[in-house]
């Protein structure tokens, strides 16, 4: 025998609402500048900061680099003794990425990478150094003595137009000068003297500055990006040179160099170095800059085998608000219904964040600190019941503490004055009431919540036993059944206003093996906790069904069968009284009487109501 309950509301709901980053000196002692250019020209190791402006910092050969327009972007990082008394030798490096340099007089196929290189016109009288790029991949590292241009030495390198080289120009105090790309020498040359001594020549990034006259402007502006720039007060060997190259660009400590000179070569094991850091210090003290540190940059940062892990990645979209089933608000919300705030983003899984409203003003209203919860492990999803007396135009911003993210403002949600309740709606979707399966059978489980201005939560049962929270939307587990009977499926939900939801979906499991029978009854209608308006309910109970398996074989019962006893209960004030009714539309005494799975019942009194089923075998 299988039971079905069915309470019935026949009354009405009264509802209401309320309403610096530190530079890994590879020349121990002698790194007098470095300019990561990571979102600005700052100095990460000295005092000699740029100005200027660049067209944007885009990723890359460590972490962002500056991209120059070629027209008019520079950085001017000012003139300073130690940039240009240099007679006991000088390093220049730069990572760049050239693209053809455009016209912009004079000298308009040029582009100055870094230097102090200045020119004075009409004259034509340049001093200075800088490493410089030209149309076609050139690269040229050229230092005048500021005699007018008849004393001036050029070393050239060629590379790839649109492809990162690493570029490095030194100097020595014997007058050696040597040019090297990629860490490699390509170019050199001796007995060139130096006789520059002039502190109000500027170091100039991505351009250089001229004189006209007593008019000072810019020219040689880089088209491309440049990256990692750094001066030393020395010249340094071709084995500093290539650790330079391999530490600053590729950031690989399996190349099998010793790229931090303390006698070991680095690997890449659990700490990225078989002795402790892959840079330490004169004392051998560990040594962390931060792009050893796992960054956003599609590479394996800190050596440990895995690319951009954790949550370096992490970032935040626009934040919308939706309604609790998920659909974007394109209208209003009404005093009262609760929403969500959902802030899209990536590697989020596992962090918290906090909601904070406000008004069309900017004025802070309220705060949900606790209301969230991760969907697909690819967005924040935060709820907040409208609490206010008034109407308006509300948004709201996301905090991620842990991330040290903050959200862009959302987009608006209009709260009318009115209050209004959309309905709730509850269904066992799959297995549908009447349902049977053989033992052993996996079953995907679906239950289907729908109410737009409330949040609801509640249980799905197995015979009793909890299996399933439940809140708005689809809801869903496989489950395998690994013994026959009869088996009834209990959803029971409530939203945030109290109001109640429940739906039963009774289904059978067989074994052909035993000499059973099986019964699930179903009522189809009225829905659980339905309200009517008039005092008459019709009855139907066609999804209900039986087994009978015997001698190995089982046979479906159709609802309709003359083997089927339909026992209902209802309430004394109703006029069907306590029915028991045959499938053969027959009492127990032989009258003729109502189909037990098709009639219509009157309750005189409203209220609360009861309705139970009963089916079994005869």
């Amino acid at each position: 025998m299988k039971k079905l309950f069915l309470p019935l509301f026949l009354i009405s709901f009264m509802l209401s609402g309320l309403a610096g980053a530190a530079a890994p000196d590879v020349a121990t002692g002698s790194m007098v500048s470095y300019w990561p250019l990571n979102g600005n020209a700052n100095d990460a190791v000295g005092s000699n900061h740029g100005s200027g402006y660049v067209s944007s910092y885009p990723p890359g050969i460590s972490s962002y680099s500056a991209k120059f327009d070629g027209v008019d972007d520079y950085i001017d990082v000012g003139p300073s003794y130690n940039f240009n008394s240099v007679g006991g030798g000088f390093t220049l490096s730069a990572w760049v990425k050239p693209l053809d340099q455009t016209p912009n007089a004079p000298y308009s196929d040029s582009g100055r990478i870094v230097g102090t290189y200045s020119s004075n016109y009409p004259d034509n009288c340049a001093s200075g150094y800088g490493l410089t790029a030209y149309d076609g991949g050139v690269m040229s590292f050229i230092i005048n003595q500021g005699d007018c241009g008849t004393n001036q030495l050029t070393l050239q390198a060629h590379t790839a137009v649109g492809e990162w080289v690493h570029i490095v120009g030194t100097y020595n105090i014997n007058g050696n000068y040597k040019m090297y790309k990629g860490g490699v020498l390509v170019n050199q040359f001796s007995g060139f003297g130096w006789g520059i001594d002039d502190e109000s020549t500027p170091l100039m990034i991505g351009a250089s500055k001229s004189m006209y006259g007593d008019q000072g402007y810019m020219e040689s502006h880089f088209n491309g990006r440049i990256d990692e720039v750094v001066y030393w007060n020395r010249a340094l060997s071709g084995s500093e040179v290539e650790g330079v190259r391999a530490f600053y660009g590729e950031r690989n400590c399996g190349d099998e160099i010793d790229n931090d000179f303390d006698g070991f070569i680095d690997a890449c094991d659990a700490d990225c170095n078989d002795d402790g850091d892959i840079i330490a210090d004169s004392n051998g003290a560990p040594y962390s800059p931060y792009w050893y540190t796992e960054i956003c940059d599609d590479l394996d940062n800190d050596c440990n085998g895995e690319v951009d892990e954790g949550d370096v990645c992490a970032s935040t979209g626009i934040p919308y608000w939706t309604d609790m089933n998920g659909n974007i608000i394109d209208e209003s919300a009404d005093k009262g219904d609760t929403v969500r705030m959902n802030v899209p983003g990536v590697n989020l899984e596992g962090e918290a964040a906090n909601f904070s409203i406000y008004n069309s003003t900017g004025t802070f209203q309220w705060w949900n600190p606790l209301t969230w919860f991760m969907q697909d492990d690819q967005s924040y999803v935060g709820k907040a019941t409208i609490q206010l007396d008034t109407a308006g135009v509300y948004y709201f911003i996301a905090e991620i503490p842990s991330l040290g993210i903050t959200s862009a403002q959302s987009t608006d949600l209009t709260v009318s004055s009115s209050t209004d309740d959309d309905p709730l709606i509850l269904e066992i979707q799959n297995p549908t009431c009447g349902s049977n399966f053989t033992i052993g059978t996996e079953v995907e489980i679906i239950v289907n919540i729908s109410d737009n201005d409330d949040e609801v939560t509640g249980t799905l049962t197995l015979n009793d036993t909890t299996i399933l929270a439940l809140t708005n939307g689809v809801n869903s587990i496989d489950y395998t059944f690994d013994s026959d009977g009869e088996y009834s499926l209990i959803a029971s939900v409530n939203n945030s206003r109290g109001k109640d939801a429940k739906d039963i979906s009774n289904i059978i499991i067989t074994d052909s093996s035993s000499d059973k029978q099986y019964v699930a009854a179903c009522i189809d209608h009225p829905e659980n906790y339905a309200s009517f308006s008039n005092s008459t309910v019709d009855f139907l109970a066609t999804s209900t069904s039986a087994i009978d398996c015997t001698s190995g074989t089982c046979e479906l019962i159709n609802y309709d069968s003359g083997d089927l006893l339909y026992t209902w209960t209802f309430p004394d004030d109703a006029e069907v009284g306590n029915l028991t009714i045959y499938g053969n539309s027959t009492d127990l005494n032989g009258n003729e009487t109502l189909d037990p799975y098709n009639f219509t019942a009157n309750f005189i009194a409203s209220g609360d109501h009861t309705a139970t089923l009963d089916v079994s075998f005869i």
